[in-house]
């Protein structure tokens, strides 16, 4: 994480999902407000299960302007398809 901060010409927050205890989506706010600048814009760049508690607060926060989800993961299990269907889905969808 050290060295992909670095990229960026303005302040980072990072959150590690297996560090800070979570127990429930107000957990989640919590830790952003008392974190992140709340009075500015925000982009979030989230990776795997922090994927969905990034999407969760995009949803959620009216400053979240932008998000970027690199390999997203999954909150619901059963949401959890065959490769092969969801390659399917996703051409579908492209179509």
């Amino acid at each position: 994480m050290t060295e992909f901060a670095h990229c960026f010409p303005f302040p980072i927050t990072y959150l590690d999902p297996y560090k800070i205890n979570l127990e429930s989506s107000k957990d989640l706010v919590d830790w952003f407000e008392a974190y992140a600048d709340t009075n500015e814009k925000t982009c979030i760049i989230a990776h795997s299960f922090g994927g969905d508690l990034a999407r969760y607060l995009a949803s959620n926060m009216p400053q979240m302007t932008h998000l970027v989800l690199l390999d997203g993961g999954y909150l619901d299990m059963d949401q959890i398809l065959p490769l092969e269907q969801e390659i399917e889905e996703t051409l579908t969808y492209l179509k």
